[in-house]
């Protein structure tokens, strides 16, 4: 009979492929790989790897990095947020909400990342200033404000009604 072969190549490095061959020996003989009863050899020197972990977490730091925090314990970096940087920042067109658009007068933006070249931080998390209309918000404070007067008057008469209500009653 014909002895049975398997044969596994790895190429991690193409200039050194690595080949395992086993000899798994003819039917029905101990020519090939055997196993007898006995106590197990085979000791793990060192761990090379991580257990499964999901992701479970990102934030970003001051220079754009994501970081991904795994359920294991363990951080890594998933990417780099980029930064436009533009010649002319004045030149920049307003297109309303807060968001900018590039003109001709700006000039095209040139993506680094942050902490580069020039370019600020990045601070995950924190909402811009310039997202913020301030028209918007003096509003809805005007409004608040108005509010609270309201309520503030309302308690002032209903106090004003129960001290007539007492002086009648002596």
């Amino acid at each position: 009979t014909e002895a049975a072969q398997f044969v596994i190549t790895f190429e991690h490095d193409m200039a050194h492929a690595q080949t395992v061959a086993m000899n798994l020996g003819s039917a029905g003989s101990f020519d090939g790989l055997t196993q007898f009863a006995g106590n197990s050899t085979a000791v793990a020197r060192e761990q090379d790897g991580y257990e499964a972990g999901n992701l479970s977490g990102v934030s970003v730091d001051g220079e754009g990095v994501l970081i991904g925090a795994f359920s294991n314990g363990i951080k890594k970096d998933i990417a780099a947020l980029q930064v436009g940087l533009f010649n002319n920042p004045a030149g920049l067109q307003g297109v309303g909400g807060g968001y900018y658009a590039p003109s001709a007068n700006s000039g095209g933006a040139v993506a680094t990342q942050a902490m580069r070249s020039g370019a600020g931080s990045i601070h995950g998390g924190a909402l811009e200033k310039s997202n913020a209309d301030v028209a918007t918000e003096f509003v809805n404070m005007i409004q608040a404000q108005n509010g609270f007067q309201a309520n503030a008057r309302t308690i002032r008469v209903a106090t004003d009604i129960l001290r007539e209500l007492t002086s009648l009653i002596r």
